[in-house]
Order: structure tokens, then sequence, then C-alpha cells
């Protein structure tokens, strides 16, 4: 039997923000907040991370173009030929 939800209904936010001075305590929980949104849900979302919005834009548009590539270049990066766990990973159904 299995005593948790195969798959949550929201997704954890985990505020940085919230860490107050960033002393061990607050850095443990938060720790210890992301290290349950993996295991538990497998992703999560976070706020006041000071991350400038600039980069963010710039990342996402990174993502567009690479996406947009032909399968047989983003294979050129597949997780297998690259390795250390990083790499493009598509789906199995593609030619």
């Amino acid at each position: 039997m299995i005593d948790r939800p195969i798959m949550s209904d929201t997704l954890p936010i985990i505020d940085l923000g919230s860490s107050g001075e960033r002393d061990g305590v607050s850095l443990a929980r938060t720790g210890e907040e992301v290290g349950a949104a993996c295991r538990d849900v497998g992703l999560f979302y976070v706020v006041n991370h000071e991350v400038d919005k600039e980069l963010i834009a710039k990342s996402f548009a990174q993502s567009r173009r690479f996406f947009a590539l032909p399968v047989a270049d983003k294979r050129k990066l597949a997780i297998e030929t690259v390795g250390g766990n990083r790499g493009y990973s598509g789906s199995r159904v593609c030619p």
C-alpha cells in the first residue's frame, strides 16, 4: 500500500525570502523543504530568489531556440552522449 499520494495537486513553493538572515536554522529548513519537494513531487517553484528578470528572460529565450532545433541536432547532445546526468532526453516516440 502506498502511504503518500502518487501525484500532488499543487506545486510546492519554496520562498527564499523567508529564510531570514540566512542563518543555519533557516537554511536547514529551506533545504528540508527543497528535499521534501524533490522527493514527494519531483519539482518545485521558487519565489523571492533575487535572480535578475533579464537573466531569466534570456534563459527562456535560449531554451526556446534549443527546442526549436531539428531532433537530429538535439540528439547530438543526448544525455547518453554527454554524460554526467546532463543532456537532451527527447521523447522515445520520435523516430
